[in-house]
């Protein structure tokens, strides 16, 4: 049942029970801050995740405000939850910052967690956290007008596979998960007996043996997992209690992404290679050639020999224990493994995370990061956040980045970014919705000395030309036959004596010279002008301060390696830690704020005495100290008053 925090501290809160020095000391640090800066926008916050509990029925949740709280100090500290609990216990410091009376000072593993999951399932994370960034940046009044992108590689709690390797997790888990459910179903034991004795020895006897072997075998091993996947997706293909495992689904995936399923061969052909179970020598066969493809493919092994050649390799056939076999086509069915330029980016790369996916930082995910950049601002904010998959490019990113600061009321006037982002059509997008995108364009210079698009006069809109480089207007303006794009026509006996001609990017027939565009290769010809500028390069260099907020946020906030797995789980923890930068951040700043003014108007006597007159314990203690110093002083010399008061 929903119920928002009362915001009233309880009788057992930190502030009302500390000693004045203590409560002086973590009002000057970090939890003072947090408590009276970041908590009430909490608060306010809690609105937004009624919906998650019932609205009458059931047990009064724990504070949603509290909770919020506690995710966001997680991530500022990269706890694991097991710290993140005992820091909730134990931690006096995060019982003041988050107003936590000593009775209500404890979090169950289970409400934690399941919070955590209503919240990724629900996805109100993006929405809290421009929800919190808008509130600091109202708070601290942060400009928003210049804003810098940038990317950056994150992985999740997976390990990193081979070719080999991947396809021997992957058998693994399916048949692991049917061992894990024959120890509760006769019948799921009696088919697990009934497997061929190679899957026992290879997979589930001595776990990860088959994929631990020199690379020069490791092709052969390979051919020999891409058998034995088959043979099991064929083997329980018609039993509903297996085809329904994320385990099985997983086999299915990694063979129709590497594997090619072969009719079997002519009488006459060659017998294909045929792969021994319980013989060693089997695998002292020479290896495969070595592949002339260099670039590492997804899922492929770099010290692996396979052959981009596809290698056939029989099945060895065996009675099923799901029910019967679909025909002895299938059975005679050869496998052949699939060349690694072939191998989709987006292909399984781990049974324990399968929506990771393959780019050319390596496997798993993109962030992508949007922070202020304005020099007058007290201190910078990221703004939004956007996760992807490894395999996609940035200029995919840049428009749906301006886009949610537009909707979220931060859309800056100049946005930098590197030149991934840069394309013509991104561009002129950014400039339709008042965007100024600063970037260097990819790819080589046009050739010197000829004459580009940028030496035309165009109209605002790109779409007419309103002379050429030597003043001449066009006759007039044809759009080109699939509508992309726009063409100029000039009269050839005017162009014929231009010192330009041999120069020009126009198109020679009989009577005229036409010059055909899109708005896309007009925008690219100017930036190409203008990022040669002095002034553009000077303004530009300010886009590498994202590159610092990336590396404290991966070496410091724990995102270059996460704790989870998963597309939802890892949007959720990124999200979390970027937010906890934007909190760390407020919160130095406003530390910062506070040590000026304290050097800057110094505290009167009496504003230093307070707390010891606030409480009745410090005052005892120093008049016990007065009477103690007065009993030890030496006895008073009579005489020497005496003639003082002479």
């Amino acid at each position: 049942m929903f119920r928002p925090d009362s915001r009233q501290p309880s009788s057992g809160d930190l502030e009302a029970v500390l000693p004045a020095a203590k409560r002086a000391l973590l009002e000057a640090q970090w939890p003072g801050v947090f408590r009276r800066e970041i908590l009430p926008m909490l608060w306010e916050a809690e609105a937004d995740f009624a919906d998650l509990y019932h609205p009458y029925l059931g047990a009064p949740n724990k504070p949603v405000a509290v909770l919020l709280g506690i995710l966001i100090l997680k991530e500022f500290h990269d706890y694991t939850d097991q710290e993140t609990l005992d820091a909730v216990q134990f931690n006096m410091q995060w019982q003041y910052a988050l107003q936590l009376g000593l009775s209500d000072s404890s979090l169950c593993q289970k409400t934690l967690h399941n919070f955590r999951n209503r919240v990724m399932k629900s996805q109100k994370h993006q929405r809290f956290f421009h929800r919190l960034t808008g509130r600091i940046i109202e708070r601290f009044g942060l400009d928003t007008s210049r804003q810098r992108m940038d990317s950056t590689h994150v992985m999740g709690a997976m390990k990193q596979l081979t070719r080999l390797g991947l396809f021997v997790k992957t058998i693994e888990a399916f048949l692991f998960k049917l061992k894990r459910m024959s120890k509760r179903d006769e019948k799921v034991a009696a088919v697990l007996e009934q497997l061929p004795r190679k899957f026992h020895e290879r997979y589930l006897e001595r776990e990860g043996y088959f994929s631990d072997t020199r690379s020069s075998l490791a092709s052969r091993r390979v051919d020999a997992c891409a058998v034995d996947l088959w043979e099991l997706i064929d083997r329980f293909r018609g039993d509903t209690r297996f085809c329904r495992l994320k385990q099985y689904r997983h086999m299915q995936r990694l063979f129709k992404e590497q594997c090619d399923l072969l009719p079997p061969p002519k009488a006459d052909a060659p017998a294909p290679i045929s792969v021994d179970s319980g013989e060693a020598s089997s695998w002292s066969q020479a290896p495969s050639p070595k592949s002339e493809d260099t670039h590492p493919r997804p899922s492929d092994d770099p010290t692996a020999a396979d052959s981009p050649e596809t290698t056939r390799v029989a099945p060895q056939a065996e009675p099923s224990a799901a029910g019967e076999q679909a025909g002895e086509d299938r059975v005679d069915a050869q496998v052949a493994l699939k060349a690694p330029e072939e191998i989709p980016a987006t292909s399984l790369q781990s049974p324990s995370d399968p929506d990771a996916t393959f780019g050319h930082k390596g496997k798993g995910y993109q962030l992508q990061l949007v922070e202020t950049c304005v020099p007058t601002n007290p201190f910078q904010i990221i703004t939004t956040t956007r996760l992807q998959g490894a395999h996609e490019s940035d200029q995919k990113a840049t428009i749906p980045l301006l886009e949610t600061l537009s909707e979220e009321g931060h859309k800056p006037k100049e946005a930098f970014a590197d030149a991934n982002y840069i394309s013509g059509e991104n561009l002129i997008r950014a400039e339709a919705m008042g965007v100024d995108l600063k970037g260097p364009l990819p790819g080589s210079q046009p050739q010197p000395g000829k004459l580009t698009l940028a030496d035309f006069t165009f109209t605002p809109s790109r779409q007419q030309v309103l002379s050429c480089p030597t003043g001449q207007a066009p006759l007039r303006h044809q759009p080109t036959r699939d509508r992309t794009g726009q063409s100029a026509y000039f009269d050839r006996t005017v162009c014929d004596g231009c010192p330009f001609a041999n120069l020009c990017p126009t198109f020679v027939n009989q009577t005229q010279r036409r010059l055909t565009w899109t708005p896309a290769q007009v925008a690219i010809a100017y930036r190409r002008v203008e990022q040669e500028t002095v002034a553009f390069k000077e303004d530009y260099k300010i886009r590498s301060g994202v590159e610092a907020t990336i590396s404290h946020e991966k070496n410091d906030q724990g995102l270059g390696k996460l704790r989870v797995r998963g597309r939802p789980a890892v949007e959720l923890a990124s999200t979390f830690k970027t937010l906890a930068i934007n909190v760390r951040r407020a919160v130095k700043y406003a530390l910062k704020t506070m040590k000026k003014a304290v050097q800057t108007h110094p505290q009167a006597p009496k504003e230093l005495l307070a707390p010891l007159f606030r409480s009745k314990s410090a005052l005892w203690g120093l008049l016990k100290g007065f009477l103690k110093r007065i009993w030890d002083s030496e006895a008073v010399q009579i005489e020497w008053i005496t003639s003082k008061a002479s």
